[in-house]
């Protein structure tokens, strides 16, 4: 009866390891969110938008260890003449959990490329 308590701390730590590693919490996601709105090329995006049109971001964990997706989409209101209720995705991105590197799903590649092909694109020095 004594390894009954040893033997459920060791089968149920792992997996609240594993848990706490896999799902950043709230606070961890909203901190990343609002550093990548923070970057100048992403100011630079957010200003030249017509009326109506505001741009979103939105952080998950990725599926790769020490890196964050951040989807990046395009909100309509009604006076933007654009359907309110399509919000198209303007990117993905991944963000180093240092948050030393940005890469930008680049869709015809089919890969994560170097942000500055985005902003390249975009003209958005």
């Amino acid at each position: 009866m004594k390894l009954l308590p040893f033997l459920i701390t060791a089968l149920v730590l792992p997996f609240l390891v594993f848990s706490q590693e896999a799902e950043p919490n709230d606070a961890e996601l909203e901190a990343i969110t609002e550093w990548f709105h923070e970057q100048s090329w992403m100011i630079a995006l957010c200003s030249d938008l017509p009326k109506g049109i505001s741009i979103s971001a939105q952080t998950f964990r990725d599926e790769e260890p020490d890196w964050y997706l951040v989807e990046v989409r395009e909100f309509h209101t009604a006076e933007s003449g654009y359907d309110p209720n399509v919000s198209p995705m303007v990117g993905m991105f991944r963000v180093s959990e240092d948050r030393s590197k940005i890469l930008y799903m680049d869709v015809v590649a089919g890969e994560f490329v170097s942000v500055r092909k985005f902003i390249e694109d975009r003209n958005l020095w």
